[in-house]
């Protein structure tokens, strides 16, 4: 046996005490600060719905609690004039708000779907689909800071769609090309999610490395960013 396996997969004999699974309101924190401490724990107890169903309602919220003017303001720009509906307005916040959390939680379940073929079926890591899930709805606490971080500047502005992307700090580029779009779409929070959700799928395999993990998965991202660019 490799000498390097880790605890996952060493005989009861050998097997260290695997570390406890921290509580609930411990791993918000350490998603940010002790990552890998995290992830390790989560391999041994791949729990995730609750994870996910939280960082879905939290986000879900923000976008409840974006103004109804902000909505009224993207239907006048979007819009040819005369067929807006001011009073549509009213009820959009709740149907981005239902649409936020739908969103997040079928796209855990479908990411971590895309992941498991990628680095279990392709790659060969030695994992199990409940542990990419773990990883995947724990990552999503990443885009729930973004989204609250986003709130003010959204309400501020009255652009519900204001995002941190590559774009923002490329200023300079002409507005409307296929390029910028792209740049628009990359999404910093949704980069800043792919590389945590990297290390946390490299700790499942001890054979496996974090930068080539994220990389996939920041070109995962890269590649909905491309495809967006064309209906942006």
């Amino acid at each position: 046996m490799d000498q390097q396996t880790d605890y996952r997969t060493r005989s009861d004999t050998q097997r260290s005490d695997p570390p406890p699974l921290p509580a609930f309101p411990k791993r918000f924190w350490m998603i940010l600060f002790q990552t890998e401490s995290l992830f390790k724990a989560l391999a041994v107890r791949p729990v995730w719905f609750s994870m996910l169903a939280f960082t879905a309602l939290l986000s879900g919220i923000t976008m409840f609690l974006i103004p109804a003017e902000a909505w009224e303001e993207m239907l006048r720009t979007n819009m040819p004039a005369g067929q807006g509906n001011p009073m549509a307005a009213d009820w959009i916040p709740l149907f981005s708000a239902f649409g936020a959390m739908v969103t997040m939680l079928v796209g855990a379940v479908v990411l971590s779907c895309i992941t498991y073929v990628i680095f279990v079926f392709f790659r060969g890591d030695e994992a199990t689909f409940k542990q990419h899930l773990s990883v995947i709805s724990h990552s999503g606490i990443i885009m729930m800071l973004g989204a609250i971080a986003l709130l003010p500047f959204r309400i501020a502005s009255l652009d519900p769609q204001f995002s941190f992307s590559v774009g923002t700090f490329l200023s300079f580029l002409p507005e409307g090309g296929y390029l910028h779009n792209v740049l628009m779409s990359l999404d910093l929070f949704s980069i800043w999610a792919a590389v945590i959700a990297g290390l946390g799928i490299s700790v499942l395999d001890q054979r496996r490395r974090w930068a080539p993990t994220a990389t996939v998965l920041i070109g995962l991202v890269v590649v909905v960013s491309l495809v967006v660019g064309i209906f942006r």
